[in-house]
């Protein structure tokens, strides 16, 4: 294996744009959180694999999952701390010795047999000796993280209620505490936050929440539930947090993303805003408020009716944006719509398509809020909107390079007609749907990788509107694609398409290599890490791991 030279310091400037986020600092060796580091970016300053010598890359290592726990396929962001790399599947966890890249240790349990969610498992967080990881039937479960042994479990939520957990918790080093979110979005839960004492006692068995903030009423008598009409539908709101959030270790702040109302495609029995759906909100996770503590929230797709979930990653940087110095949210939403906030206060800064195929809202205000296009209304004959139902991108990681001063972000030009049905009520077990969608005839979905700055783009008050893009990649594959995007200090960007991992140029967009076939199909995002000098990519496809190095 050839041996490259560790990079020892790595300082990102953007003079034109001002990006003060300056990763002046010894290169992140490991991979410690979902996003790779708090702020969500998914930018790494290892640059010892470059532009100039990636086409060189080759497997190291395939660390195999058993089929038994892969029903669903692999969807996992490993984690490396030391020379240990950590990646789940279906209520399982795996600790690999990246040395010699044998088995440490596996914990195993069985999947949940008939569960709305499929058993999808996108991750563990790491901190105080523990390993924490979620399972199909929403528990909370704490691991040595030397030796896999069970520590404690809790319960988040009742799973016969159609509660799962998916998205990888996050663990706080400052309050020390862990967070994690529910699934169910599609199935009639009542979305929440919670978050609990990450000390490895086995007091903790069993333990309730520090804290629990719900993200939908639980009755017309809430007084949230003023933006939900007559509360018909509750507590049946949905809102789920099924991606992992980020958080603002200065501020102690944490941010968070919330999915669609219930029922999906008929808003009828749920008339107004349908708050905190379809938002990303600001909490703070050291709040003794054992309901929470809101701090703000900006909800990007009111009354939401074509399953435009709110939990895309809320990407934090520091940057002067117009002449002056702020703490920054990006967010490249569901809906079609790139978001600039003020990530202090929630304000408004701006917002633009990031797709050409949009006209579920014909604009957005100077505060925000989007401009309604009637026709785009799902109605029992059906309407055409775009986005499509998919989305114009799902939960696949984005990235921010403060390098290039460019966002990364894969994005599916489609459309789909929106029929309404009937509202039907809620039941165990059972999606919570009112109404359904269908392919447009003769539409061929695309998807591509953007890249373009979000500091260069023109004020667009309604839509069409152009985006200034750096660059376009077209992906090969059509439909189904998920897999998400890494961007390095190395001038690159690594996308996950289909079946293969693809490194490009970052800031030309030529693609540079790619490992096409032996991996199979990709469903998770790639990430990066740094052992005795040597730099190192791995990615989960179907049933394994793969590794890559020069």
């Amino acid at each position: 294996m050839k041996r490259s030279a560790a990079v020892t310091l790595s300082l990102c400037f953007a003079v034109g744009t001002g990006i003060l986020s300056l990763t002046a600092q010894l290169p992140n060796t490991g991979w410690t959180t979902y996003h790779g580091q708090y702020s969500g970016d998914r930018y790494s300053t290892l640059a010892a694999i470059n532009s100039t010598n990636v086409g060189g890359l080759k497997v190291i290592w395939q660390f195999p999952v058993p089929a038994a726990y892969n029903e669903a396929g692999l969807e996992t962001t490993p984690l490396v701390s030391g020379s240990t790399m950590y990646f789940t599947s279906t209520n399982s966890v795996y600790a690999y010795n990246l040395r010699n890249g044998r088995l440490l240790w596996s914990f195993l349990r069985a999947p949940s047999p008939r569960l709305r969610e499929g058993g999808y498992n996108r991750g563990v967080a790491l901190g105080a000796g523990s390993v924490f990881v979620t399972t199909d039937s929403a528990h909370l479960i704490s691991l040595n993280s030397a030796t896999g042994a069970l520590q404690w479990e809790t319960v988040v939520a009742d799973y016969r209620q159609n509660y799962s957990c998916t998205a990888a918790p996050l663990y706080l080093s400052g309050p020390q505490l862990v967070v994690t979110g529910v699934s169910g979005g599609d199935s009639g839960v009542r979305g929440f936050l919670a978050a609990y004492r990450a000390d490895n006692s086995p007091s903790n068995n069993n333990q309730s929440p520090v804290w629990q903030f719900y993200t939908t009423p639980a009755s017309p008598s809430d007084p949230l539930a003023s933006s939900w009409g007559t509360g018909a539908v509750l507590p049946h709101g949905c809102g789920a947090t099924w991606t992992t959030g980020t958080y603002d270790s200065a501020t102690n702040v944490l941010y968070w993303g919330v999915g669609n109302p219930c029922r999906d495609y008929n808003g009828d029995d749920r008339q107004g805003a349908n708050l905190y759906t379809a938002s990303v909100l600001a909490l703070n996770p050291s709040t003794t408020d054992p309901n929470g503590q809101l701090l703000w929230h900006f909800q990007f797709t009111p009354h939401g009716l074509w399953d435009y979930d709110g939990t895309n990653v809320p990407i934090l940087v520091d940057a002067t944006w117009q002449g002056v110095p702020r703490h920054l949210l990006f967010n490249a939403n569901r809906n079609g719509f790139f978001y600039v906030l003020d990530r202090g206060t929630g304000g408004y800064l701006a917002g633009f398509p990031f797709v050409n195929n949009l006209n579920w809202a014909t604009g957005l205000t100077a505060s925000g809020k989007p401009i309604s296009n009637p026709a785009a209304v799902p109605t029992s004959s059906g309407a055409l909107a775009c986005p499509g139902a998919t989305g114009a991108t799902n939960w696949m990681a984005a990235a921010f390079s403060p390098a290039t001063s460019l966002f990364y972000v894969r994005a599916l030009e489609y459309c789909s007609i929106f029929i309404k049905g009937r509202l039907k009520p809620w039941q165990k077990g059972q999606e919570f749907e009112g109404g359904t969608t269908t392919a447009p005839p003769g539409m061929i979905p695309e998807n591509y990788l953007y890249a373009f700055s979000p500091f260069d783009q023109q004020p667009c008050p309604q839509t069409p509107c152009p985006l200034d893009l750096a660059w376009s990649y077209l992906e090969g594959t059509r439909v189904g694609a998920v897999g998400g995007v890494l961007a390095t200090a190395g001038n690159l960007v690594f996308a996950a398409e289909g079946t293969a991992l693809t490194a490009l140029d970052a800031t030309s967009g030529q693609p540079l290599w790619t490992q096409q076939g032996s991996t199979g199909s990709i469903r998770s995002s790639p990430m990066t890490y740094q052992l005795e000098g040597n730099q190192y990519v791995a990615i989960a496809a179907t049933t394994s791991v793969v590794v890559y190095g020069l």
